[in-house]
């Protein structure tokens, strides 16, 4: 089990790695404001690998976790006992801490977009003017321009949900999938370690088909939202479709994001029984 402390952290970081992710969904609409959009993901793909160290943070922590509770589960030997039940129930509480702090670093995601695209966008063109990542960085550590950039955070307004509603193209399925593969990614890796626990015997190849479920996530994301999102893009681009379109999809994907972080929870149980399940058979 984890201590408070780095339950804590697990959360904290758990929570900005989804934010960031979340900011992913903006990067498309920036791209169409400034009309730059191999320049917007050049850039978003370079802030994106410095957020991503938060991971190699989370990785050792989680895995400290995982090894106390090994040495837990080696000191109770029969699974219905009540010891084990109360120890899996803890488990139980802590992934789910864990998946809400994947929920609020969604939501906050989603409420900064508006102030991270005006941002990323002052950005890009910031960058064809420096020429270079670590030129743009030292240009924006200037006060009278960081203090610019920060003017233009601010939440988004109910005018966003009116707007998201008369301007709705986006298929139904392309939401529905995005819940689907959101769900999964967030909970692939926790429902592996549950499964661990819940089959002691056979942690280590739970923790193996963590792999194989993100990998069919990102599959289905690849294949089946990814496409969708670009073509609104490239029609924006080309004029075939109006910006307002653009923010359309952007919110409808952010909104649906924090719905398959919820219904990760409904899934995390599930999940760890259907992995304990092919742990056993294959």
């Amino acid at each position: 089990m984890l201590t408070d402390f780095r339950l804590t952290l697990i959360f904290g970081l758990t929570a900005f790695i989804h934010m960031f992710q979340t900011f992913n969904y903006s990067v498309r609409l920036a791209g169409v404001r400034t009309r730059r959009v191999s320049m917007a993901y050049s850039l978003f793909s370079v802030l994106f690998l410095l957020a991503s160290t938060a991971n190699t943070f989370q990785a050792p922590l989680m895995a400290k976790g995982i090894e106390a509770s090994n040495l837990l589960l080696s000191n109770i030997s029969n699974d219905s006992s009540q010891a084990y039940l109360l120890f899996v129930e803890s488990v139980d509480r802590q992934l789910r801490c864990i998946l809400l702090g994947a929920t609020t670093g969604t939501v906050c995601g989603t409420l900064l977009i508006p102030s991270f695209t005006r941002i990323f966008s002052k950005s890009i063109l910031l960058l064809e003017k420096a020429g270079s990542v670590p030129k743009l960085l030292l240009a924006t550590l200037s006060f009278r321009r960081f203090k610019h950039l920060l003017e233009d955070v601010q939440l988004p307004n109910v005018a966003v949900i009116t707007r998201m509603r008369e301007e709705r193209t986006i298929p139904t399925k392309t939401i529905i999938l995005n819940i689907i593969v959101t769900a999964i990614f967030s909970t692939g890796v926790l429902s592996a370690m549950y499964a661990g626990v819940l089959a002691p015997e056979y942690r280590q190849t739970a923790g193996y088909l963590a792999a194989v479920i993100n990998g069919m996530a990102t599959i289905l994301l690849a294949t089946l939202i990814d496409p969708v999102t670009a073509i609104y893009t490239d029609e924006a681009i080309n004029g075939k479709r109006s910006e307002e379109e653009v923010k359309s999809l952007v919110m409808y994907m952010a909104f649906s994001r924090i719905a398959g972080t919820l219904f990760a929870q409904l899934l995390l149980l599930p999940s760890a029984k259907v992995i304990q399940f092919v742990t056993r058979v294959i």
